[in-house]
């Protein structure tokens, strides 16, 4: 059918169809992509339980808490794809102009907006002590809290039960366990990744630059040569 707001033809799908289709959706997106909402996302999450004592905020935060990881290995495996690409491209087109665009376009048009958001004010490194005092906050609640929010969770989240061990006390260890690789490990894994793939871009760039610029240098003169008489 036609979207009456944008005029384009929709496809109405059932849940299950909408979630097979949306890895498709985003791998055909020629940009880089990052959910930098979901760090923010969990805290908001830990404060909306110790808050209310609502366990499905705590779930919420825990699978926000692994969205997290999941997202700097997308971005770090984008990077490296990218810069594979780029390398492709380069060898075979050998044009100094469109690499030089093309790789400058990316990194102000595509890179700029997404990327340098997780680098700065909204990373993992700017929540992570505020998410810790939160969950510090949720440990030393009193025991009736706790007490029932391990009852509810044991009855919402039966996947999540071990023998002898608390539910709560397992996603609280979790998310700080998550938020310490995101921070310790992830995050400088993407800036790695991201400085490998501008160093290769660079390298590239300067070498077709001076091919081309020996290649200009020798065209005048087998011009002239011609000219020479026999």
């Amino acid at each position: 059918k036609v979207d009456t707001a944008t005029l384009q033809t929709t496809y109405p799908l059932t849940r299950a169809g909408r979630l097979f289709a949306l890895p498709l959706e985003e791998m055909d997106r020629r940009r880089v992509r990052t959910r930098h909402r979901n760090t923010r996302n969990t805290l908001n999450s830990l404060e909306a339980f110790a808050g209310r004592g609502e366990v499905h905020d705590l779930l919420d935060a825990l699978e926000y808490s692994e969205r997290i990881i999941a997202d700097f290995t997308d971005v770090i495996s984008e990077l490296e794809e990218r810069k594979r690409d780029l390398v492709k491209q380069v060898e075979s087109q050998l044009l100094v102009q469109q690499a030089t665009d093309q790789f400058f376009e990316f990194m102000e048009k595509r890179f700029q907006p997404d990327l340098s958001v997780r680098l700065s004010a909204d990373s993992v490194e700017k929540h992570r002590d505020r998410i810790s005092q939160v969950i510090q906050k949720i440990r030393r609640k009193d025991k009736n809290f706790l007490r029932e929010s391990e009852q509810r969770l044991r009855l919402m989240a039966p996947d999540l039960i071990e023998p002898h061990q608390s539910v709560l006390w397992n996603i609280l260890d979790t998310i700080e366990t998550r938020m310490r690789n995101a921070s310790d490990t992830m995050l400088p894994a993407l800036r790695n990744a991201l400085q490998s793939f501008t160093k290769r871009a660079d390298i590239i760039i300067r070498q077709l630059s001076y091919m081309s610029a020996g290649r200009d240098d020798a065209a005048p003169q087998g011009r002239e040569a011609d000219r020479l008489p026999g």
